[in-house]
């Protein structure tokens, strides 16, 4: 049975690499070919505070520059949100939240150190004193349900 993109009537391609992440923001153009956006790409956007940038590889983009991959993938030790937040990119933490980037995960361990010390977006907003961002990231928090997380190894925090 083929897969749909949520909310549309466009069918993902079998060769588009499965993942349990699909972003939530609609666009019919999502999911017709692979691209050349990568996930360094959207977290550079998200770190320099590109909105433009990072709203057009998640939202407003045709086939050739929205971004299908996992949101909530990790780069490096951390994922997009994870850096929007040390940078308090506000308008960027809304618009990866409202693409579905997990609030609730926390930053990838080195061999090593527990799991558990991994800090969220919001630990990073809180540590870097971006008030707009951490009342953001509060919120995200109460509103989307805490999922499961890989809780060691090297893809230790990930979101299964």
């Amino acid at each position: 049975m083929p897969e749909y993109h949520p909310g549309t009537e466009i069918e993902i391609p079998d060769a588009v690499p499965t993942s349990g992440f699909r972003n939530a923001i609609k666009n019919p153009k999502r999911y017709m070919k692979h691209n050349a956006v990568a996930l360094d790409d959207v977290c550079e956007a998200a770190y320099k505070g590109d909105y433009d940038k990072l709203e057009e590889m998640l939202s407003t983009g045709d086939e050739s520059t929205l971004f299908n991959g996992d949101l909530n993938a990790f780069q490096s030790s951390v994922t997009a949100l994870h850096m929007a937040a040390m940078m308090g990119q506000t308008e960027c933490v809304e618009l990866l939240l409202k693409a579905k980037a997990d609030p609730h995960m926390k930053e990838c361990m080195a061999y090593g150190q527990d799991p558990e010390d991994g800090k969220t977006a919001l630990d990073f907003a809180k540590d870097y004193c971006w008030d707009d961002c951490q009342e953001i990231l509060e919120q995200a928090e109460k509103d989307a349900s805490y999922g499961y997380y890989t809780p060691f190894g090297s893809t230790n925090n990930a979101k299964q």
